[in-house]
């Protein structure tokens, strides 16, 4: 499996994108984009993100950007998903 650029999570304590802090063994995350944010990680089947990744050069955009895109235009239609195995 393939994991989409939208994301990385890394919950490790000590790991990349982390900063300790003065209690011991609490960890905070520093983010980039700010607060309010969080980031998490999806893994997923390679074929699935190498479309998004087509589909987000096609635009000229980050695959990060056209995840978020195309979550929040489905986000705000309201459309329930329904889950099926």
């Amino acid at each position: 499996m393939a994991r989409c650029p939208l994301v990385h999570l890394n919950n490790k304590a000590g790991g990349a994108g982390q900063t300790g802090s003065a209690e011991k063994g609490k960890r905070m995350a520093t983010n980039p984009i700010g607060k309010d944010t969080k980031t998490i990680g999806i893994n997923m089947a390679l074929k699935m993100a190498n479309e998004l990744d087509r589909r987000a050069s096609s635009m000229n955009i980050s695959t990060s950007k056209y995840c978020k895109i195309i979550l929040q235009q489905w986000i705000d239609s309201g459309r329930k998903l329904t889950l099926s195995e």
